[in-house]
């Protein structure tokens, strides 16, 4: 399966997804996500491209967001933001946000990037303030 990340100006992973994936190459590609984890925290924006498919089903996103939260176990904040035109992925990355999420972890579906930037923006500033007001500073 065909993928590619990058990081933009803000700290953002953003990775591009296309072709079909399988479970297996999915957790692979978060595993990876690893490296990009910076003083404690994650923001990464997942954009599923118009050829992306799937051979997941329902019950295979339990076995994603049980990897999904081992891999983050230690992580201080992680935002993910998927992204989904296709009913299809988008329903199953709503599955995988519902199984996944925690404290720690909050992970967001988006039919539109402008919504997703914009939602992992205003994590990234929430958290900013959190950790200012947590070490006395405001």
């Amino acid at each position: 399966m065909p993928h590619s990340r990058s990081v933009d100006n803000s700290g953002v992973v953003i990775t591009t997804l296309s072709g079909m994936v399988t479970l297996k190459e999915f957790v692979e590609i978060q595993i990876e996500l690893r490296s990009y984890i910076h003083e404690g925290e994650v923001y990464e924006l997942v954009l599923h491209s118009d050829d992306f498919r799937t051979a997941l089903d329902g019950d295979e996103t339990l076995t994603s967001a049980e990897s999904l939260q081992n891999l983050l176990k230690g992580v201080r904040r992680a935002a993910i933001a998927f992204v989904s035109r296709q009913a299809f992925a988008y329903g199953l990355c709503r599955q995988l946000q519902m199984r996944a999420q925690s404290e720690f972890v909050q992970i967001c579906v988006f039919r539109t990037e402008e919504t997703a930037r914009a939602w992992l923006r205003e994590m990234q500033l929430s958290n900013k303030s959190r950790a200012t007001t947590a070490d006395g500073l405001v």
